[in-house]
């Protein structure tokens, strides 16, 4: 026995099409309350269909002589959740591809003997997922796409003759699926691209819609943020717009898609890195999103020289165009000018006069 999920001991289920089976052969629950951890490792991208059968005191076949009386239950989340303990048959129940967790023990605490199980799994259907269920396009046409996650095969295909250019119409495994959209004429309208079974709805603005945004692009600091803002308007509150972004550090765009004039919310990540630039396209406007790196700062000079008499001095801030900085001085004869800013500037300070010995201030 192994008491211990990490130590769960692998069954490799024997295949023959879509049906495999793997076999606990006699087993023993041989020290009061011993439990038994296996694990099935089956391919991701696919369900499955999981049955079971527990041999015990219970359940005997060909004149076995098993003695304890046993439960067996699974997880799907390595052990977070387990299924209702069951006795003589695991229900049959569909489970993701990943790590299959089986869980066998006494049923009643105290217990010791021996018993057996045949566990028997179907591969099951494919698993496909699109990166959104919609679309938006401008009356003047242009471009699109979305993303299908899956390891299978599939096609693509569009049921509207305004929506052409599907490439590529058919793969396997993740794929970004392109498209085109006509300029449009007329009423606003929507047609389907069917991709690995799942509908992406493209919806086109009629011609009378125009969009602009307030702003076109935006500062953002070095640190993660989820105050991002962008307002869209249109020349009418039905008119529909979608906004995304193919950026992994540009997320939580809300909402996503909607119709008239809307302010837009959306998060960024910290950057560890140089300045970066993405964008979002909303109702076919770009918006630019610029995230500075990590703040650096440096001085024009590190040290300067006067004279007895009264005198004043410059030196540059060099830094980034949104990172922030304060001046000050740490003696009462030096005086500073401007105390903060933001970005590259030119610093001005003053020396008062000296009438007694050499003395040394800092900025």
């Amino acid at each position: 026995p192994n008491n211990e999920l990490a130590q769960a001991s692998l069954l490799t289920p024997e295949f023959i099409q879509n049906v495999g089976a793997a076999n606990i052969l006699q087993a023993n629950c041989h020290l009061e309350n011993d439990v038994d951890y296996y694990k099935i490792e089956l391919e991701t991208g696919y369900t499955y269909r999981l049955r079971g059968t527990l041999y015990d005191s219970d359940n005997q076949i060909n004149n076995s002589r098993y003695t304890l009386d046993a439960e067996i239950s699974y997880s799907t989340d390595n052990g977070a959740n387990w299924s209702r303990r069951e006795d003589i048959r695991l229900s049959p129940a569909t489970v993701p591809g990943g790590t299959l967790y089986l869980k066998i023990k006494p049923w009643y605490g105290g217990s010791v003997g021996t018993y057996a199980a045949k566990i028997e799994i179907t591969h099951g259907a494919c698993v496909y997922a699109l990166s959104s269920a919609s679309g938006f396009a401008s009356a003047t046409g242009g471009a699109g796409e979305v993303t299908v996650a899956t390891t299978c095969a599939w096609t693509a295909a569009s049921d509207a003759e305004w929506i052409t250019n599907i490439s590529p119409a058919f793969g396997t495994g993740n794929a970004t699926v392109t498209y085109s959209v006509a300029a449009n004429t007329g009423a606003e309208r929507t047609g389907r691209i069917t991709i690995a079974e799942k509908i992406y709805a493209v919806t086109q603005a009629d011609a009378s819609c125009a969009y602009s945004l307030r702003e076109s692009s935006a500062a953002i600091p070095a640190e993660a943020s989820a105050s991002g803002r962008a307002e869209i308007i249109t020349t009418r509150v039905s008119c529909p717009w979608a906004a995304s972004s193919n950026e992994e550090w540009i997320t939580n765009i809300s909402p996503a898609y909607g119709r008239g004039n809307v302010i837009l919310t959306y998060s960024v990540a910290a950057n560890t890195g140089t300045e970066r630039t993405g964008t979002i396209i909303i109702a076919g406007q770009t918006y630019t999103v610029r995230q500075a790196g990590p703040c650096t700062f440096s001085l024009s000079k590190s040290s300067a020289e006067f004279s007895g008499n009264a005198s004043s001095g410059t030196l540059e801030v060099i830094t980034t165009p949104s990172c922030t900085w304060t001046a000050a001085s740490d003696a009462e004869w030096i005086t500073v000018n401007p105390t903060s800013g933001t970005g590259n500037a030119t610093v001005t300070y003053s020396v008062a006069a000296n009438t007694g010995a050499e003395r040394t201030g800092t900025l």
